[in-house]
């Protein structure tokens, strides 16, 4: 009998405390008893429209610690012209201010309302005073106010909705008299005209009154047109001086940062991103410089590294003698598919560090002769060692006198600048107004250092030389077989080449030296083309072994296949999701004011 009561209090608890926090949450579960607002139309010496609101909004809140206050979303633009929106004041019934401040969303300023340390209860009484300019439409043929009161972008329901549109003399001998004014209620878009509309005499001028016939629902709201004849208000211009002013303004406020940016970046270039003077003249070389591989080669030419040179590198010490390809056929459920496994064949002490480093993440640092690793099992699990070889290999091109400085250092020199500089040009973008838009141009600056980063890497006469020669190789390289075969021959590179181009065995040690750098070069198919028939009949490479006939089309499958391998090997895996972001237009409705709001 205990237990169960014990289990029915508990029940009974745990329901309370959930029915309290859902009411805690939702701070839109209360409704708004009554929306008044008054409108004074005026027109300044120029003739452009000026307004002042104040709107009366009384709202009921549960009895319960839900709600601080209120929100009001008052949209800035009509028709695409900026209303000059001011919040003037907030303040109770009795006059008594309320705090509040003010924040934008997307072409809305909100008014929060309220004391963020102070619950409110029950029926609350808020008078929001504000003004405008520019509130009329210029139609064809008459000038038009097209109002919407409460907006349609409230969540709560609303008892009565009324609005009073005060007109001066001056003004109100100037209402069309072939217009009579008109009132719709509900959601955007709607025709029903489920409310009333008068027009009475008040001193010195008109009152045009328009009321709801019933309570509103979320997103409904109240709407009313009035005609004025044609030429009554102008749109609002900025004074010429002044507009001269700000287009000037607006230049260099855009123009300053990237101008300024652009000279400091071409400066630092001459400064330590220019490369020393060469030769000019690009000379075809039949192999690459002494202790080169395709790391360094591909730094040198490009000033950074991928991973396409580290799968050149592993092919570098096949054909070096240092490892060994085995291509390898697993049957599968249905068919079957290429693996590639590769054995250390000479141990690398003897190896540059980057290359010895490439060996050891390969084989997880166990590197001695016999060794032997499925690169297919180590999908996507060395991509987070490729940042370390990439600083080794930086390191090497420094130090071993290719660049003035370490070439990912000198471009990260300013990356801090250009990422502050986007981040706050864009960031303005989003909250863009006539005023803030030229601070783009920082933005524009952002984007001309991360273009001028590239360029600061700076090579030494020794890197200079360096590219040079891998360019002459590459272009070596891009002849046809017979003008490779004549620049062998050609006297002056007889005497510096041991290569005898009629014996089909030293042209196959020659182009397997070159196959990594014809990797790195994009030329590696055509490449093979060229060898691989010069092995001798049914045999493959001393560095590969494979399941089927050797020929021109089986090593470039296999090369091709094991590319892929090594790619996946040093990549990381892909990650999937959503954007957490979402879009919405604005408050508006179908005319000028409206908007919305809600809780807090």
């Amino acid at each position: 009998m205990y237990k169960k009561i014990l289990v029915f209090v508990l029940i009974i608890s745990i329901s309370l405390l959930t029915t309290i926090k859902v009411h805690a949450q939702n701070v839109n579960n209360f409704t708004i008893d009554s929306f008044e607002a008054d409108y004074y139309l005026t027109k300044d010496v120029k003739d452009v429209a000026q307004l002042k609101v104040v709107e009366k909004i009384v709202a009921v809140f549960p009895d319960f610690n839900q709600n601080r206050g209120i929100e009001r979303a008052i949209p800035r633009e009509y028709k695409n012209n900026n209303l000059n929106l001011k919040i003037q004041n907030v303040s109770s019934l009795s006059g008594e201010d309320i705090p509040f401040t003010t924040y934008k969303s997307n072409d809305n300023t909100v008014v929060r309302i309220g004391d963020k340390n102070k619950y409110v209860h029950g029926m609350q009484t808020y008078v929001i005073t504000y003004t405008m300019r520019d509130v009329i439409s210029l139609e064809e043929g008459h000038d038009e106010w097209y109002w919407d009161v409460n907006g349609d972008q409230w969540r709560q329901n609303f008892g009565t909705v009324t609005a009073r549109l005060h007109i001066p003399e001056n003004l109100a001998n100037k209402l069309s008299t072939s217009l009579d004014p008109k009132c719709f209620t509900g959601t955007y878009g709607g025709t029903a005209s489920d409310c009333s509309i008068t027009d009475v005499a008040e001193s010195g001028g008109r009152l045009i009154t328009v009321m709801s016939k019933r309570g509103l629902y979320p997103n409904e709201t109240l709407t009313f047109v009035v005609g004025f004849h044609q030429g009554t208000f102008q749109a609002y211009k900025m004074d010429p001086t002044l507009l001269i002013l700000y287009i000037a303004l607006a230049m260099i406020v855009f123009w300053g940062p990237i101008i300024l940016v652009s000279v400091f970046m071409y400066i630092k270039w001459r400064q330590i991103g220019k490369d020393a003077d060469g030769r000019g003249v690009i000379v075809p070389q039949y192999c690459a410089e002494e202790s080169m591989n395709p790391m360094l080669a591909e730094v040198i030419l490009q000033e950074r590294m991928s991973i396409k040179s580290i799968s050149a590198t592993i092919i570098h010490l096949c054909v070096s003698g240092y490892l060994k390809i085995y291509e390898i056929k697993k049957d599968k459920l249905i068919g079957s598919k290429k693996e590639y496994e590769v054995e250390i064949i000479k141990a690398p002490e003897d190896l540059s560090g980057e290359t010895r480093k490439v060996v050891a993440m390969i084989f997880s640092n166990k590197i001695t002769p016999g060794s032997r690793t499925n690169l297919s099992d180590m999908k996507n699990q060395l991509y987070q060692e490729v940042s370390s070889l990439n600083k080794v290999v930086y390191d090497q091109v420094t130090h071993r006198g290719y660049f003035v400085s370490n070439p990912e250092s000198a471009r990260n020199k300013y990356v801090v600048w250009s990422i502050l500089l986007l981040v706050v040009g864009f960031g303005i973008a989003f909250i863009a107004t006539p005023y803030t838009l030229p601070l783009l141009g920082l933005a524009f600056a952002g984007m001309i250092i991360i273009i001028f980063r590239n360029t600061l890497p700076s090579r030494t006469p020794k890197g200079v030389s360096s590219k040079e020669h891998l360019l002459g190789l590459e272009q070596y390289m891009k002849l046809a077989e017979a003008d490779r075969i004549k620049y062998l021959q050609a006297p002056d590179t007889a005497e510096r080449s041991p290569i005898d181009p009629t014996n089909p065995a030293q042209l196959v040690k020659l182009y397997e030296k070159l196959l990594p750098y014809a990797m790195l070069f994009g030329i590696e198919k055509e490449w093979v083309k060229q060898f691989a028939s010069l092995y001798p009949e049914a045999q493959s490479p001393a560095w590969y072994s494979g399941n089927g006939t050797f020929n021109a089309v089986a090593l470039g499958s296999a090369l091709n296949g094991f590319n892929s391998v090594t790619v996946s090997s040093f990549t990381a895996p892909s990650s999937s999701g959503s954007s957490g972001f979402s879009g919405g237009g604005g408050f508006s409705g179908g005319g000028g004011g409206g908007g919305g709001g809600g809780g807090w």
